[in-house]
């Protein structure tokens, strides 16, 4: 049927579900699903074709179907726009309702959430990119007018159009009781069969390939080949070609996000099991990445310090010495979006490799993350395991509420 992106699912008041999807890109189409709610069943219909609509959010309210709306096309000024009709097909009328106004932000593709009794806020992120931490999330006020149209943040000019509070003007937060900070713990021992909610994998796992109980109190990852069959980008329909001996091609990367804008990380890794062509230790991953970490060649494992882009072969590359016993520890200092990785042979006393100094930047959006890997490059034999002993993470950033 093409390609398209952002689906946003709606179920009527008689139960009938549809499917709301964009063009990528192009128009904002209604589709009907079936009884089961897991297929199409038409061919659909454009609801929304005056703008470069993304990150659609449908629902009813006060007799009229709504649908909010960002528009992020080229010449568009990153607004967010609210659609109206009595009947869900449409036809549609339109307002702009939300945009950075005066303020250095681009704010937009966020939803519109009733908090308590009638009081809403809405939500959206950032659309420029921010350093490591990737889009800025943010909270606006929010409501309904006379007439029956949202309006979100602050209109400050007069022209009937909000803007974002905070920067330009103080407002209090919803009247809701004080939440706790439910920040999850970086730091993992490895001491469960389950991995901690703070993980998350790079790509779909092989899960014959990872295990926490194979050798308990530690993550064991068994190396298998880089994905050479090659990709396609949704950045312009461009083709990624698989690159070898590069990390963004490895499968079972475990990667989490980085905490607050100082953090010191610290991995334990055993090579015992490494066989030759095999690769393992700790990297951080935008569409650029950096790592160091154990490369076996020939018998003889050796440290070693890379870097490489999503859009090029692997770049400078540092060797350090050779690893004469089986355990290494491996370490980030990460100081506002730049850092140093280092390694240890006692656990106390670093040697720095390389330096990590790869700010966001504009393929990918989730901002820095951080992880282990371990993979064999294509011409070498498949197998062999690392084993990590822990992750340690200190930092700056949120903690988790204290507990009863």
């Amino acid at each position: 049927m093409g390609d398209f992106e952002d689906p946003c699912p709606f179920w009527d008041e008689d139960g009938t579900g549809y499917l709301f999807l964009v063009g990528n890109p192009g128009p904002l189409r209604i589709h009907r699903l079936n009884d089961s709610f897991d297929a199409i069943v038409d061919q659909g219909t454009v609801v929304i074709d005056d703008i470069r609509p993304k990150g659609p959010q449908v629902f009813k309210r006060g007799g009229f179907y709504y649908i909010s709306v960002a528009a992020t096309g080229k010449n568009q000024d990153k607004a967010q726009y609210v659609y109206r009709s009595r009947s869900l097909h449409g036809p549609y009328e339109g307002r702009k309702v939300f945009h950075a106004g005066s303020a250095d932000i681009a704010a937009a593709q966020g939803s519109l959430v009733e908090v308590r009794d009638d009081q809403w806020a809405f939500v959206h992120h950032d659309y420029n990119l921010f350093a490591a931490h990737g889009r800025r999330l943010y909270l606006e006020p929010a409501g309904w007018s006379a007439d029956g149209w949202p309006w979100i943040g602050v209109d400050t000019d007069g022209d009937g159009i909000g803007e974002p509070v905070g920067l330009l003007a103080p407002f209090p937060k919803p009247p809701l009781p004080a939440q706790p900070i439910n920040a999850a713990e970086p730091s993992d021992e490895f001491a469960t069969p389950i991995l901690g909610g703070q993980w998350a994998w790079n790509h779909d796992p092989d899960d014959s390939r990872w295990s926490l109980t194979a050798r308990p109190g530690h993550l064991r990852l068994t190396a298998r080949h880089l994905d050479t069959q090659g990709c396609v980008s949704q950045f312009g329909r461009t083709k990624v070609i698989p690159r070898e001996d590069h990390l963004l091609f490895a499968s079972n990367t475990l990667v989490q996000r980085l905490y607050g804008a100082e953090s010191d990380i610290v991995t334990k890794l055993d090579t015992t099991h490494m066989i030759d062509g095999q690769r393992a230790g700790l990297c951080t991953m935008i569409d650029d990445f950096t790592w160091i970490g154990v490369v076996r060649e020939g018998g003889t494992k050796r440290l070693r310090f890379a870097t490489g882009t999503a859009t090029a072969g692997p770049g400078t590359c540092t060797e350090g010495p050779e690893l004469e016993g089986d355990v290494i520890w491996l370490k980030l200092e990460h100081r506002h979006y730049k850092g140093t990785m280092s390694y240890s042979f006692d656990g106390e006393h670093y040697t720095a490799l390389g330096d990590h100094d790869h700010p966001y930047r504009t393929a990918w959006y989730e901002g820095t993350k951080v992880g282990l890997f371990s993979y064999n490059c294509s011409s070498a034999a498949e197998g062999g395991h690392a084993d990590f002993d822990h992750f340690h993470q200190r930092h700056d950033g949120p903690r988790p509420s204290p507990t009863d």
